[in-house]
């Protein structure tokens, strides 16, 4: 699964508090390979990118082998 939204989504709600009021969801049960096309078909109109990810080095290969000037978060 993969959540996207532009940060003009994220709104302050309370002091430190921030929530995400629209995102689109990506949600693929199968391979990788099949994941990712259905993925980076959304990435269009997203010029900066923020990677969180859960520590899975699939994860990480993918984000360094195409969007190697993203912050990545883990």
């Amino acid at each position: 699964m993969g959540q996207l939204f532009h940060d003009r989504q994220v709104v302050d709600i309370q002091a430190h508090r921030r929530e995400v009021f629209e995102s689109v969801y990506v949600i693929h049960l199968g391979s990788v390979e099949e994941f990712f096309p259905k993925f980076e078909r959304h990435l269009v109109g997203y010029t900066d990118k923020v990677i969180i990810g859960d520590g899975a080095k699939w994860i990480w290969n993918w984000a360094d082998d195409n969007y190697p000037e993203r912050e990545a978060n883990l």
